[in-house]
């Protein structure tokens, strides 16, 4: 069998490989049921969706936006040259008040 070597030269251990480095759990941050707003997705929920992102709890919004930029690619290229540019503006924070 051959050898696999890292980016630093260094043999790469197979048998880590076969395990299972990360996995979901009840107290992780992954989880293992995500519910996917972009099922079932009518014009009335995604007002509901939009409505309730108004109210304080733009959740699911936030989930249907995150699986929009991984299924549509022009879409996340767009999204992506927006993200970049907001990112290399200098933030400067005034205080109202001492």
């Amino acid at each position: 069998m051959a050898t696999l070597y890292d980016q630093f030269g260094r043999p790469i251990d197979l048998s880590a490989l076969r395990e299972e480095q990360a996995t979901a759990n009840l107290t992780g941050v992954r989880q293992t049921v995500s519910p996917d707003p972009s099922s079932n997705l009518t014009p009335g929920r995604l007002a509901q969706l939009l409505l309730a992102a108004e109210m304080d709890s733009p959740a699911d919004y936030l989930a249907l936006a995150e699986r929009m930029e991984e299924k549509d690619w022009h879409y996340r290229s767009v999204l992506g040259t927006r993200k970049r540019q907001v990112s290399q503006l200098e933030v400067t924070v005034t205080p109202a008040s001492d």
